[in-house]
């Protein structure tokens, strides 16, 4: 759907919430904003146009403003004005795709377990897309993966996880939400072998990334 080419913003308590999804996986932050007016309210941007944004916008923690109406939307920031169209439509019930609750919730470095499934990763190719296989065993987190290439291995310490879970997921979305993370360390969520990973901060709900598995075939 066109729609979900680009991110919505949802504004309501002072809190500017953006979320953007595709089939695989669900990327979320909040923030707070000031001066709202008009209650609360939303609106999808195109996501050309907050690739575009994420260029030219100020490194420094300099205030953007944005005013949003009907069918537009003006960002402006320093000197700079950039007017965009906004998507008509209905935006996916994200809500809803969140599990309420995953019963393994782990601490973990995000930056090792970046360097396990890129290392896992040196056989993966455009062409040779196989999954990464995750198998999280008590205090170890074990990946491997199979291709035309050859195997790879590798592991990451992690706190120990009460029960053997294995998930195979597709090792760019997964690398993705990890590098996205800010933080050193975050709570990684798990349930079973074909339920989605989330990566959350260890307090508040600044941000949330979902990943959706992939079904592991025998021998991979």
């Amino acid at each position: 759907k066109p729609i979900l080419t680009g991110s919505l913003f949802e504004v309501s308590e002072n809190t500017l919430t953006v979320v953007a999804v595709d089939s695989y996986r669900l990327a979320m932050r909040r923030e707070p904003c000031n001066n709202m007016r008009g209650g609360a309210f939303s609106f999808v941007v195109p996501g050309d146009t907050l690739r575009e944004l994420s260029r030219i916008l100020p490194e420094n923690d300099e205030e953007t403003t944005i005013f949003p109406d009907r069918k537009h939307a003006m960002f402006r920031f320093e000197r700079t004005v950039v007017t965009t169209r906004l998507l008509e439509g209905e935006f996916l019930n994200y809500k809803s795709v969140i599990p309420d609750s995953l019963p393994i919730s782990l601490k973990v470095s995000t930056s090792d377990i970046i360097d396990s499934v890129e290392r896992v990763s040196l056989i993966i190719s455009e062409r040779l897309k196989n999954p990464v296989r995750c198998l999280f065993d008590g205090d170890a987190l074990r990946l491997s993966c199979v291709t035309a290439l050859g195997r790879s291995y590798d592991e990451c310490v992690i706190p120990f996880c009460p029960e053997p879970v294995e998930i195979g997921f597709n090792n760019r979305y997964l690398l993705d939400a990890l590098k996205a993370c800010p933080d050193d360390e975050c709570l990684l969520q798990i349930k079973a072998s074909l339920s989605p990973c989330i990566l959350r901060p260890l307090e508040g709900d600044a941000y949330l990334y979902l990943v959706l598995p992939v079904r592991l075939k025998a021998g991979e």
